[in-house]
């Protein structure tokens, strides 16, 4: 029953081209869409169903981080899609926020990011590069076109590190 209840929200968020699911105790589901709140359903959820929804979608260790820390960063796939989503406590309850990733990387010409993104691309690249911002500001989407660039045009050795994965 989760199973299909969860298929049916991100299956609902993708339909929709949707950015993100919000779960959250005592109110419906509810996606982002052009940066607006919609409700998918109008059934609010219960914290039995956010937690039931959280074991499905993370492991135990997992699981056991957000015991501890309170909030845990994790991957997560459905209907075809990955997801990046956080699990966390929100007035002593259950949360979960889920970013739909995007399934095409566009290009830094489409993102209109400063040229000198596009001029990095062809400099010598010795040492590190940072990507900051607040959440939903596009630092990982300006990081996918970048690093797609950049592996197209170059024979390189690239270390990222994030969390999660996406």
């Amino acid at each position: 029953m989760i199973d299909n209840m969860l298929y049916e929200l991100s299956a609902a968020a993708v339909d929709a081209n949707a950015s993100d699911i919000h779960l959250t105790v005592d109110q419906p589901p509810f996606m982002r869409q052009n940066g607006q709140l919609q409700p998918i359903m109008q059934q609010p959820l219960t914290e039995r169903f956010l937690e039931e929804c959280l074991a499905s979608m993370v492991n135990d260790d997992q699981q056991d981080l957000l015991s501890h820390n309170y909030s845990i960063d994790f991957s997560w796939t459905a209907s075809g899609r990955r997801f990046r989503g956080n699990a966390y406590f929100q007035r002593g309850h259950l949360a979960i926020a889920l970013r739909l990733i995007p399934d095409r990387i566009p290009s830094l010409i489409e993102l209109r990011l400063p040229p000198v993104m596009m001029q990095m691309v062809d400099e010598p690249l010795n040492g590190l590069v940072l990507f900051t911002g607040r959440t939903g500001s596009g630092k990982s989407t300006s990081i996918a076109a970048f690093l797609n660039t950049l592996i197209h045009r170059r024979a390189l050795h690239v270390l990222t590190l994030e969390d999660p994965i996406e």
